[in-house]
């Protein structure tokens, strides 16, 4: 299993969200930094939504803001 996370350089919010996931997520599990300016399409889409976590395989989509909680419910979700 593998996700993204969404970011830009300089973002306090973004490293946030990556102290935030990266503790919840199981061993092996993969955690791809894309910064939004490397990726047009997705820039165009989370301009103003980042941090934003996604799930490579379902697609599924975990906006900012969200805690602990939000991103277990979504990392569990994405393991069914």
């Amino acid at each position: 299993m593998a996700f993204i996370l969404y970011h830009t350089q300089g973002c306090h919010l973004c490293k946030q969200a990556e102290s935030l996931i990266r503790p919840l997520l199981n061993p092996g599990t993969e955690l791809q930094l894309v910064d939004l300016l490397d990726d047009a399409d997705a820039l165009a889409v989370y301009t103003e939504k980042i941090p934003v976590f996604v799930n490579t395989q379902s697609k599924d989509v975990l906006c900012w803001p969200f805690n602990a909680q939000d991103v277990m419910y979504f990392i569990e979700g994405s393991a069914l």
